[in-house]
């Protein structure tokens, strides 16, 4: 008969659990009321039994040029508490690497040109670093999410950590898939379901929105800030309707076109 092993906590399952390179490999979260299953690296959380996320229509994307296409936005400041999370699918990433959210002199992603490594800076930088095995590649979907609290970010990358540095909180932030005018470290290729909490979400949280690769509806989840991309404006227009509380709409600005390649 198969038994199911309870741990009360992330620090119980990593002292007392078998090792994650067991693919495959079940146990259960007693705090979290979530299933855990190993991919081979780290333990991934399912079915989670507080708050449940369900499916969402995603139709549209954004495509980037990597020359100067953004969003713009009106100017608002990081909370010292926060959560950052989008989709990329990048056609290639810009040789000075780019700025995914942010300006040129704050930001809270600047990628690497070898996707590799992920800064977030508000006077002082501070490097997330993935390293080649879990580096931001082109050509595929991923899910990015950074989580600061207490002072410490988490790098997520696919639902799962990678990373953990000093948390920084960046103000005056104005644009997100480009760095600012005049510079060269723009996105290039597409974004998707870009929001922005003002709170730490959890690590089970953020595996139910990367929901192995699939976005979910996350208006559970209070987003103080949520850019779909088109699919509440019809992939029409130039107008990217912020669906969060703060109403903080974005404008494509030099010509960003939609498509109707999403994460799926």
């Amino acid at each position: 008969m198969s038994v199911l092993t309870s741990y009360a906590s992330a620090s119980a399952r990593d002292s007392a659990a078998p090792a994650a390179s067991n693919t495959g490999l079940c146990i259960f979260r007693s705090d979290t009321k979530a299933i855990e299953v190993s991919d081979g690296t780290a333990y991934l959380a399912y079915n989670n039994d507080g708050i449940s996320l369900g499916p969402i229509t995603n139709t549209y994307s954004v495509d980037f040029d990597g020359t100067d296409d953004h969003v713009a936005i009106s100017s608002f400041n990081f909370s010292s508490n926060k959560t950052l999370s989008y989709w990329v699918k990048f056609d290639a990433i810009n040789s000075a690497g780019v700025y995914i959210f942010g300006t040129g002199t704050n930001y809270y992603t600047y990628l690497t040109n070898d996707g590799q490594t992920v800064y977030i800076y508000d006077g002082t930088a501070t490097a997330l670093t993935l390293g080649a095995t879990h580096a931001i590649t082109a050509g595929v979907w991923t899910h990015i999410a950074i989580v600061g609290s207490g002072g410490t970010a988490t790098l997520y990358k696919d639902g799962v950590s990678r990373a953990t540095g000093t948390d920084r909180t960046p103000t005056g932030v104005t644009r997100f898939a480009g760095d600012s005018v005049g510079g060269t470290r723009f996105v290039n290729g597409l974004m998707d379901e870009v929001a922005y909490w003002d709170s730490a979400l959890s690590a089970t949280q953020i595996s139910q929105i990367y929901n192995n690769g699939v976005p979910n509806d996350i208006s559970s989840f209070s987003p103080v800030n949520w850019w779909r991309m088109g699919d509440n404006d019809g992939g029409t227009g130039i107008t990217i309707t912020d669906q969060g509380s703060a109403g903080n709409d974005g404008t494509l600005t030099n010509g960003p076109t939609f498509s109707t390649t999403v994460p799926s």
